[in-house]
């Protein structure tokens, strides 16, 4: 059903209720948002269920989002270049997004001199929270899962 088609069959009072869900804050619930549309709790959920209700809905939080996508390109970039506990998961989001996101279990690692990886002792205590979230990926990509008690 296009939007014109299932707006033209909604009621003045669901599009009100509409219009208050599509103006939701983060902590409101579906109660108060009926309230604030002058519908019963149950009246909005009997809307919610309605298809054409539903569907409009759906097209009107679709636009929203596609209008966001400048305000979150930014906010990636900037938590991927912002030191921190997220800086690692979007820079991971952004190369992605990119499809320059290499696959890490097949990289080949060479040591000093192209010559093998030295072992030596690994102190996990040493690192940053950033470094734990990274080896953890790296980890995971490689295949490695979580032994017994670990």
């Amino acid at each position: 059903m296009a939007q014109n088609d299932s707006i033209s069959t909604l009621t003045p009072r669901q599009l009100v209720a509409l219009e208050c869900l599509m103006t939701r804050t983060g902590d409101e619930t579906i109660e108060q948002v009926a309230s604030r549309a002058g519908v019963s709790r149950r009246t909005m959920h009997r809307y919610l269920r309605d298809a054409s209700f539903h569907a409009e809905y759906r097209t009107r939080v679709a636009i929203e989002i596609g209008s966001q996508r400048g305000r979150m390109a930014l906010a990636l970039v900037k938590g991927g270049t912002t030191p921190g506990p997220g800086q690692a998961a979007m820079q991971k989001i952004y190369w992605t997004i990119l499809g320059e996101l290499k696959d890490l279990s097949a990289m080949e690692l060479t040591g000093k001199d192209g010559g093998p990886v030295e072992a030596g002792v690994f102190h996990s205590d040493r690192l940053s929270v950033e470094e734990k979230v990274t080896l953890v990926e790296l980890l995971e990509k490689a295949g490695v899962t979580r032994g017994n008690g670990s």
